[in-house]
């Protein structure tokens, strides 16, 4: 990334900081997983139709984990992998909600 002056541009610093820190890249996809699993749920409640995909994670939300850890998380709020649409684990990781075990 060249600046203005053909140097180097400086990132800030705080961008820095989140590429080396793993749990801001975990409370990251948390934060994701939960909030759809909160729509998913109330929606269940009310019975009413879920919300529409897609349920995808990209990669500048789990950079810092990998997508094995989204996989991980996911598995314990109730999600798997899609078979709809492929995973690539170096771009994104794609998710669906596993069916009410009724």
């Amino acid at each position: 990334m060249h600046g203005p002056s053909g140097g180097f541009a400086r990132r800030p610093v705080r961008m820095l900081r989140r590429r080396e820190n793993a749990a801001f890249y975990r409370a990251r996809v948390d934060k994701k997983l939960g909030a759809w699993t909160r729509k998913e749920e109330e929606a269940r409640a009310a019975r009413k139709a879920p919300p529409p995909g897609p349920h995808d994670i990209p990669l500048r939300d789990f950079r810092g984990v990998g997508a094995g850890h989204v996989v991980q998380a996911a598995r314990e709020l109730g999600w798997e992998l899609s078979h709809d649409r492929p995973t690539d684990p170096e771009r994104v990781v794609r998710l669906r909600r596993l069916p009410d075990p009724r």
